[in-house]
Order: C-alpha cells, then sequence, then structure tokens
C-alpha cells in the first residue's frame, strides 16, 4: 500500500494527519495528494469537480483534507456531526487533534473516545 512520502517534519505531521483522515480511505488519500511532494494531485475546483458521484462521506472528507490544505473545502461542523460515520468521525477528529497547535498522540484520542463509547 503506498502512502504519503513527504519529507519535513511539517510535511509529515500534515502527511500523518492527512493520513489518519483517511485511514477508512486510503484510495481517497492518493486521490488527493502527490505521494512524492507534498500538493494536492489536481487544483481544489477541479477535484471538486470530480468527485461528484462520490458518496457524501468520501465528498466530506475530501472537502475537510481540502480545509485543512488550503481552507478551499468550506466544511460546516455539522456537517461532520450529521454525515460522517462514527469511523470517519473519529478519524476526522483525530486527524484536527494532530494538527492542531499542541498535537494530540493518536492512540491517546482513540483510547479517550473508546472510553466515552462503552460508558
Amino acid at each position: 500500500m503506498k502512502s504519503l512520502n513527504w519529507k519535513t517534519p511539517g510535511q509529515q505531521r500534515l502527511g500523518l494527519a492527512m493520513a489518519t483522515l483517511f485511514a477508512a480511505h486510503h484510495d481517497l488519500l492518493l486521490f488527493i495528494f502527490d505521494p512524492e511532494e507534498p500538493r494536492l494531485s489536481m487544483t481544489p475546483d477541479l477535484m471538486l469537480q470530480r468527485i461528484k458521484g462520490f458518496s457524501s462521506g468520501e465528498r466530506l472528507l475530501i472537502r475537510l483534507a481540502l480545509d485543512i490544505w488550503n481552507d478551499s473545502g468550506e466544511v460546516k461542523i455539522t456537517e461532520l456531526l450529521n454525515t460522517l460515520d462514527p469511523t470517519n468521525f473519529t478519524n476526522a477528529i483525530a486527524a484536527l487533534c494532530q494538527i492542531g497547535p499542541k498535537p494530540l498522540n493518536t492512540k491517546t484520542i482513540y483510547q479517550t473516545l473508546k472510553q466515552e463509547e462503552q460508558s
């Protein structure tokens, strides 16, 4: 399975966040990004046109990736809450935590969310 092979620590942090976001949809990760360079595989406008036939959840994940990348996805929080299944919602929140001001450990995020589910 091919993954993002970005080089600098900042690129790797962003790449890890994107890999987390698309953990359940690895094919989408490689649809959006050039695996060797930290850049989109196409312009945001073209990408948004090409994903019209994708599922609503896939389109939302791609738009969230575009928002993280350059604010071009226009995702609303209510869309995340109302559209994503529990796995993709958890992955989206974990990805956002990884790029926040103090990156959180993904394992800790998943453990916390699992504990919340069980209580």
